[in-house]
């Protein structure tokens, strides 16, 4: 029984600790956060050929860099969108979170 409680809360701190890190990237490293999302989501694991050139022993042509600017630049619009939408949705303005006249009467 002790071996399981030890095991739960050590499992319960590497995810909290897990959680800190990710937010601390998304909050203070906004690339980083970036490319971390991108490895996360990603379907397949790193070919060799992508394995050389995060290791710094290939480097990118042209084409190839403008194609991963392009998809981290697509990712950052996708949650621009997002927020827009949500925004557009719920009838908030951009400079206002919530009517002012509402709460000003014309008696004054």
């Amino acid at each position: 029984m002790v071996h399981s409680i030890h095991l739960l809360l050590s499992t319960l701190y590497r995810l909290t600790l897990n959680l800190v890190l990710v937010n601390n990237l998304h909050v203070n490293i906004k690339p980083m956060f970036q490319l971390y999302s991108i490895l996360k989501d990603r379907e397949e694991p790193p070919t060799p050929d992508k394995i050389a050139i995060a290791s710094g022993k290939k480097k990118l042509d042209g084409n190839t860099e403008a194609e991963y600017i392009k998809k981290l630049e697509n990712t950052s619009e996708n949650v621009k969108k997002a927020f827009e939408d949500q925004r557009a949705q719920a009838g908030v303005s951009e400079n206002c979170p919530f009517d002012f006249n509402y709460f000003v009467s014309d008696d004054a």
